[in-house]
């Protein structure tokens, strides 16, 4: 297919899932130019191509409606593929424990109602869907974990470089976290996440790190959260990591999701991924 401008687009996918949009206030944050050119690729479907989007997502039932498809399905949707009581389902059907998902989170319970919609067409077997959700382990620095020591779990999550991404990290876990936050600044606004530590049971410990520590730490202060610790702008991951280590408890989770950039101290978000898992390799992790 040719587009308006008599260029010939990349890509037209056959089944295309779409993204899911985060709220702050009710409006979309920081995805526009996501959505307008998911927008763009649905528009180059074919009629018997099928769309898979988030039903309870304003914005991507918005982008499913621009596409030709005739088979749009939505996920967590109670007549398509939802979770319900801990178990993936389809419509009426029970295909397998959300415990087969080795990735923490509900985006990635998400993700997998949106994986089983787009093969749902091929494969209906809730046995052979669960070998393959169960294999997955998740893409490095995605709210990946790296090592258990003592009985605590250690997430990295290095790729989060907004609160936004940091918050949904937070989210992902229903037992006592400790948090490190903080890197090179991208002029973020914390006093949402600042709010959310506040506002969480279940935060044992925030240690701030890097450039933007010290804003971080204005933050927390406006909202008088006080389970932190300023480990300042220069100090390295190994030390980082004994920090935390020496305050968790056994059964807590240690997440490394920064909320920043990474240019202060590493080359990379990637690297300073990489230099976290060696730090906890360095504890005995297993």
């Amino acid at each position: 297919q040719v587009r308006k401008d008599g260029t010939e687009p990349t890509l037209r996918p056959d089944a295309k899932s779409q993204i899911s949009v985060r709220y702050e206030d009710g409006k979309p944050v920081g995805v526009t130019s996501i959505v307008l050119s998911t927008q763009h690729e649905s528009e180059y479907q074919k009629s018997d191509d099928i769309i898979v989007y988030k039903g309870d997502n304003a914005y991507s039932e918005w982008v499913s409606k621009v596409s030709p498809s005739t088979n749009k399905v939505p996920y967590q949707d109670p007549s398509h593929a939802h979770v319900e009581n801990g178990r993936f389902m389809y419509d009426d059907s029970e295909l397998f424990s959300v415990a087969a998902l080795r990735i923490a989170g509900k985006h990635n319970r998400d993700n997998a109602c949106a994986a089983i919609s787009a093969v749902w067409k091929w494969v209906q077997d809730g046995f052979d869907m669960e070998r393959g959700i169960e294999t997955f382990e998740g893409l490095p620095h995605r709210l990946k974990l790296v090592g258990t020591v003592n009985n605590v779990q250690y997430f990295d999550d290095s790729i989060g470089t907004t609160p936004g991404s940091t918050i949904a990290a937070i989210d992902a876990f229903d037992v006592p976290k400790l948090l490190i936050l903080g890197g090179s600044s991208k002029g973020a606004d914390f006093s949402k996440l600042a709010k959310r530590l506040k506002e969480s049971t279940d935060i044992r410990r925030v240690f701030l790190v890097g450039a933007e520590a010290p804003r971080i730490e204005q933050a927390l202060k406006d909202v008088m959260f006080a389970r932190y610790t300023n480990l300042g702008p220069s100090v390295t991951m190994p030390d980082i990591v004994k920090s935390v280590a020496n305050t968790a408890e056994e059964g807590d989770v240690v997440i490394l999701s920064p909320a920043c950039a990474s240019f202060d101290m590493y080359q990379s978000y990637s690297d300073r991924g990489d230099q976290f898992i060696q730090a906890v390799q360095n504890l005995g992790a297993v």
